[in-house]
């Protein structure tokens, strides 16, 4: 599950229209389905038809060839169930991403996606299966997208394709350091 504070990333791709860098005033919440193969697609709840869509997380949903097929919950009891499930999980996204977020506002830090990853336990009810660290979210100090402590520098030197200097390994591991020491005040 992803929510968005701000539009950025995939959801722009996605969503072509929108500016990036806007403000949502309540998060935006998008279910996406585990599979590497295909690149974690776009989950869609049809209604009508009772069963999840499932598209390119990259592309628009109108263009041709965006819909990578369909996923039954009856046939995969991980999924969310119903409507009423996708709703409890849209509310337990928002809440854990507004208190992250909050957290991480106190510290001079703008949350601007957060991703989780979620589960029933062995009473049925959903629960978190994650952790708030450089991977699990973009993070910007001063809500300047330049001052990212986030994976997307690691992303953009592996898009390059040549491997890490020792200074950029430095910088990873120095943001990483920043963001385990901002994660540490949340409890006090």
């Amino acid at each position: 599950i992803v929510t968005r504070r701000i539009a950025y990333g995939s959801y722009l791709k996605r969503h072509t229209y929108e500016p990036k860098g806007k403000r949502f005033a309540r998060p935006h919440v998008e279910f996406f389905f585990k599979d590497d193969a295909a690149h974690d697609p776009l989950m869609l709840w049809v209604p009508a038809l009772g069963r999840y869509a499932l598209y390119k997380a990259s592309v628009p949903i109108e263009n041709e060839g965006s819909k990578l097929g369909e996923l039954s919950p009856s046939e995969n009891p991980l999924l969310p169930q119903h409507e009423g499930d996708i709703d409890k999980l849209i509310e337990l996204a928002t809440e854990c991403f507004v208190i992250i977020e909050e957290a991480f506002a106190r510290t001079g830090v703008t949350l601007v996606d957060l991703k989780i990853e979620c589960g029933r336990d062995a009473d049925g009810i959903f629960r978190i299966g994650d952790v708030v660290d450089n991977e699990s979210g973009r993070l910007w100090i001063g809500g300047d997208e330049n001052h990212a402590l986030d994976k997307d520098y690691f992303r953009k030197i592996a898009k390059a394709g040549r491997p890490l200097t020792p200074a950029e390994r430095a910088k990873i591991a120095a943001d990483y350091a920043i963001v385990v020491n901002l994660s540490s005040l949340f409890l006090s």
